[in-house]
């Protein structure tokens, strides 16, 4: 993450290898602690060109970049097709989920499965949502909820 408080909490709950993009390739370390297979898979969730190229260098023969946000519409990328093609490496995107994941994903927060209170950094009221925009927008939080109390 490029965010310094965002790599903290990151390491805080327990992630093994933490990267800031603005010194280090993602992808050098993905190989380094893989071992130079590189990782199963990269979900790039952030609107960048340079992202997706680097999660396409991160992932092994056979690996999978999943585009989860939009590059800007006037950004273009460089890439030759073969290096897809001959490391079976796979570029999806995904704009959305179906209802059937969304259903899934509600049954697993509801079952305590998945629990996102560690990530949940700030509760407002929903006659408070500006305030919550405005800390959404300013970065300081992990993630903000917003309630209909």
């Amino acid at each position: 993450d490029m965010l310094e408080n965002r790599r903290d909490y990151a390491k805080k709950y327990g992630a093994h290898v933490i990267v800031d993009p603005s010194i280090m390739s993602f992808a050098k370390v993905a190989k380094k602690a893989t071992g130079g297979l590189g990782v199963d898979a990269v979900i790039v969730t952030v609107s960048s060109v340079n992202a997706i190229l680097d999660g396409i260098q991160s992932v092994r023969n056979g690996g999978v970049v999943i585009i989860f946000a939009p590059p800007h519409p006037d950004d273009s990328m460089t890439l030759n097709p073969n290096s897809l093609f001959f490391s079976e490496k796979q570029l999806v995107s995904s704009y959305t989920s179906s209802h059937i994941e969304t259903r899934e994903a509600l049954k697993l927060l509801s079952s305590g499965t998945v629990d996102l209170r560690n990530i949940i950094t700030c509760t407002f009221e929903m006659k408070k949502a500006a305030k919550a925009f405005q800390m959404a927008e300013s970065r300081e939080g992990m993630k903000i909820l917003i309630t209909n109390r």
